[in-house]
C-alpha cells in the first residue's frame, strides 16, 4: 500500500506553482502593455487610420504622416510629384535623385576654394569698405526639403507643382536666421514670393481662399525671414533694383506699384465677400509683417514712398477692426521707428513730405485718435504727436507756423 504524500512538500510544490504563474501572467501583461503605450495619433479624414506620434525613421524614405513629430538629425525632403514630405536617417554622403531634371539652382552650388587661398587679399584696390553683420552659422545637417521647395517654388512651368505643401515647409522654416538668409539670397524665390502676395485680385469678392492662403503664406515667410535678419534685409536690398523691374502675371501694373498697394481691398467687402472677410484680414495682417520687415531698407523705403505705400498704412490704421489692433500697434510703431522718432533711427524729413501729398494723414489720425482719446496708451495718440511735431519742424525751417491740437 503506497503512503500518502508529505503535505508539506505538496503545499511548497503548489506554492512554486502558483508563484510561476503570476511571474508568467505579469511578463504576459507587461510585454502587451508595452506597445499600446506608445503615443499614436490619428488622420483627420479618417479616424480609424491611426500611426504612431513620432516619426519612426528607417534607412529608406517614408511619408511623414499628419500630425507626427520628426526628430531632429533626419534627412528630411518634400518630394516635388506628390507634394509630400518624406524622411529617412540621414546619410551625408547621399546623393539624391529626386530633383533629377529640374532647374538647378547656381546659389545652392559651393564652390570650395584652393587650399591657402584665404591668406591672398581677394578685394581689389579701391573698392569701397564692407562692413559684414556678422557670420551666419550654417547648421549641421541641411535641410533637404528647404532647398526642394524654394525649387518648386520657382519652378513655374510646372502647373502642377505642390506649392502648397512648399510654401508650409517655408513658413515652418523661414524665421530661422540661416533660412531666412538663404530666401533672401534667392532673388527669384523674392520675386515670386512678391508676386504671388501681391495679385490684384485677392480682394476680389469671387476668389478662391486657397489662393488668398497661399498669398498669405508667402507674404509671412517674407516677413519672418526679414524679422531681426539684418543680413537678409541686406541681401534683398542689393538685389531690389532687378527685383523691381520683375513683371508679375496677369496684371499690367508696375511691380513696386503692385507689391506696396494691395494692402487692403480698395473697397469695403461687399455681402457676397463677407465669408472671405476673415482670410482676407489675416492676409492684410501677413501683408504688413513683410512691410515692416521690406521698409526697414533705405532704398525699399524710397521705393515704397515713391509708389504710394504710406495711403496703404494709413488704409489699416483707420479700420476698426478687433482682430488688426495688435497689427495697427506694430504699423504705427514702424511709422515712428522710420520717419519720426530719431531716438529709434528714424531718418527726419523723410516723411511727412512737403505740400498735399500726405495730407490725409494730418485729418484723418486726428479723427482716429480723438475717437480713442479715453483709451489711455492707444498708439494713435503718441503717433499724432509726433506727426505734428514733425509738421512743426518742417514748417519752421521753410518761416511759416501751423500746429494743430486735439
Amino acid at each position: 500500500m503506497r503512503g500518502l504524500r508529505n503535505p508539506e512538500r505538496l503545499a511548497a510544490s503548489s506554492a512554486t506553482g502558483l508563484i510561476i504563474l503570476l511571474i508568467f501572467a505579469l511578463l504576459t501583461v507587461g510585454g502587451s502593455a508595452t506597445e499600446p503605450n506608445q503615443d499614436i495619433t490619428c488622420s483627420s479624414e479618417n479616424p480609424g487610420d491611426c500611426y504612431p506620434k513620432v516619426f519612426q525613421a528607417t534607412d529608406e524614405f517614408q511619408v511623414i504622416r499628419e500630425g507626427q513629430d520628426v526628430p531632429h538629425g533626419l534627412h528630411v525632403r518634400l518630394d516635388v510629384t506628390t507634394g509630400k514630405k518624406e524622411a529617412k536617417l540621414n546619410d551625408p554622403n547621399e546623393k539624391d535623385p529626386v530633383l533629377e531634371g529640374l532647374p538647378i539652382d547656381s546659389s545652392m552650388v559651393v564652390v570650395e576654394s584652393e587650399q591657402g587661398s584665404e591668406d591672398v587679399p581677394s578685394v581689389p584696390k579701391g573698392a569701397p569698405a564692407y562692413e559684414p553683420v556678422g557670420k551666419i552659422k550654417a547648421p549641421q545637417t541641411e535641410n533637404q526639403a528647404f532647398y526642394d521647395s524654394l525649387t518648386v517654388l520657382k519652378t513655374l512651368s510646372l502647373d502642377d507643382r505642390p506649392i502648397d505643401a512648399a510654401l508650409s515647409i517655408l513658413k515652418d522654416i523661414a524665421h530661422d536666421i540661416y533660412y531666412g538668409l538663404k530666401v533672401a539670397e534667392d532673388a527669384n524665390a523674392v520675386k515670386e514670393l512678391l508676386c504671388m502676395m501681391s495679385s490684384q485680385d485677392l480682394f476680389a469678392k469671387t476668389i478662391d481662399d486657397e489662393a488668398v492662403t497661399q498669398a498669405g503664406d508667402a507674404a509671412y515667410i517674407i516677413g519672418s525671414a526679414l524679422q531681426n535678419n539684418q543680413k537678409a534685409l541686406f541681401e534683398v536690398e542689393k538685389s531690389w533694383a532687378d527685383i523691381s523691374k520683375t513683371k508679375c502675371a496677369g496684371t499690367d501694373r508696375t511691380f513696386s506699384d503692385l507689391v506696396f498697394n494691395s494692402l487692403v481691398p480698395d473697397t469695403p467687402p461687399s455681402d457676397e465677400a463677407a465669408r472671405s472677410e476673415g482670410k482676407q484680414l489675416s492676409l492684410t495682417k501677413a501683408k504688413s509683417s513683410a512691410l515692416r520687415g521690406l521698409i526697414k531698407s533705405p532704398v525699399i523705403r524710397d521705393d515704397f514712398l515713391a509708389n504710394g505705400g504710406m495711403a496703404q498704412i494709413l488704409k489699416i490704421l483707420t479700420l476698426e477692426r478687433p482682430e488688426l489692433v495688435a497689427d495697427q500697434q506694430k504699423l504705427a510703431n514702424l511709422v515712428m521707428d522710420n520717419f519720426l522718432d530719431e531716438d529709434m533711427g528714424a531718418t527726419l524729413g523723410v516723411w511727412p513730405r512737403a505740400g498735399d501729398v500726405d495730407h490725409d494723414w494730418d485729418y484723418k489720425l486726428k479723427d482716429v485718435a480723438k475717437l480713442h482719446k479715453a483709451d489711455k496708451g492707444h498708439w494713435s495718440t503718441e503717433l499724432w504727436k509726433r506727426l505734428q511735431e514733425q509738421r512743426r519742424i518742417s514748417e519752421a525751417a521753410k518761416g511759416t507756423r501751423k500746429h494743430e491740437d486735439l
